[in-house]
């Protein structure tokens, strides 16, 4: 996970790119679960884009867009069903184009191992004014930069809502409980 995530973790630095690239970028995984993973990133020139997780070497089915088929340019997919305390690679089809990994390295994460913890719920929310929402994403992390992210898409209304329980360490995938004290860091990143 921590190769997928370097590039929110690095404020989400901003490359040059060519016009009309497909390649994927900024490739983020959030909102890991024992069994899900949201795995989201941008493109220069709007496409369409899936991600087919990879179980020992067996490619699953492709997982399209949460938002449905189109072309965007900020892509946000949700694989769902996965086992637990178990890793995983993906591939990212852009284009058509498949990547299997990023200037970090190969794309690759393990889920979290089922817990006897369960945080309560613990909603974040706010608005988002004039971003063309089938190209924006919110990101929300630690400042200490020792979780793992949580993100969301946003409504054609602007609403976005994510869940701050949902936050577990990089180190070992436990969860970490948001507090009136705890610094966070709210991203918008739009196409």
């Amino acid at each position: 996970v921590p190769l997928t995530v370097f590039a929110v973790y690095k404020g989400v630095q901003l490359v040059s790119r060519a016009s009309g690239d497909a390649t994927p970028q900024d490739v983020v995984a959030s909102n890991l679960t024992t069994s899900a993973l949201t795995v989201s990133w941008v493109t220069d020139k709007a496409v369409e884009g899936s991600v087919i997780p990879v179980l020992n070497g067996t490619e699953k089915s492709p997982v399209l867009d949460k938002r449905g088929i189109g072309k965007r340019k900020a892509h946000y997919v949700v694989l769902k069903g996965l086992e637990p305390a178990t890793e995983y690679s993906f591939i990212i089809v852009s284009d058509g184009d498949r990547y299997t990994k990023g200037t970090t390295g190969e794309y690759k994460f393990t889920t979290a191992p089922i817990s006897e913890n369960v945080p309560g719920v613990n909603p974040s929310y706010g608005t988002v004014k004039d971003v063309d929402s089938e190209n924006a994403l919110v990101y929300i992390l630690f400042k200490d930069k020792s979780a793992i992210p949580v993100s969301t898409d946003i409504p054609s209304n602007g609403n976005w809502i994510a869940e701050l329980s949902a936050f577990r360490s990089i180190s070992d995938k436990s969860y970490l409980k948001v507090s009136d004290n705890t610094e966070l860091v709210v991203l918008v990143r739009e196409g």
